[in-house]
């Protein structure tokens, strides 16, 4: 059901969907979802927690449509995130891998989007289908999120 919920979001995979297609690295860095697979299966090997917590990375980055962990790495102390998600460093650490590889080429909200994949399959969920090819957002929109301590009436505005 949650699966179902996400994927019929289309705004939640990025800017324009017609600009999105799962093979979108194939030509410009046929090994992307080789390395990303690779950090994430060492960290599941590590704590096996971090396979939810991409997940839950993932599904804030679509929830705010930043479109770029790297404007929500910026965030991660904000209210709405504080002591509340993990996996920044992960992210950081595979972008810098790429980027050492293919400079300038793929962004965090790609790297995020297959991550949180890898951690679905690698937890036993179903696969699908990533789409990639996202740009990176200039705007963040952490007030979209609501903190950890709100209530219904809150929640109700």
């Amino acid at each position: 059901m949650h699966f179902f919920v996400l994927r019929s979001q289309p705004d939640c995979f990025g800017e324009s969907r017609g600009s999105l297609k799962p093979n979108a690295y194939q030509l410009t860095c046929p090994d992307v979802e080789y390395v990303i697979f690779s950090w994430v299966q060492k960290a599941m090997t590590d704590s096996p927690r971090m396979l939810a917590s991409l997940f839950r990375l993932h599904f804030h980055d679509c929830f705010a449509n930043i479109n770029d962990i790297l404007m929500f790495v910026g965030q991660k102390t904000a209210v709405p995130y504080a002591n509340s998600l993990r996996g920044f460093e992960l992210i950081e650490a595979i972008k810098s891998d790429l980027e050492s590889l293919y400079p300038e080429t793929v962004s965090c909200a790609n790297i995020l989007a297959t991550a949180a994949w890898d951690s679905v399959v690698l937890s036993g969920g179903p696969g699908w289908d990533v789409e990639l090819g996202r740009r990176a957002s200039k705007a963040a929109a952490n007030i979209l999120i609501p903190a950890p301590n709100s209530n219904v009436p809150t929640l109700s505005l």
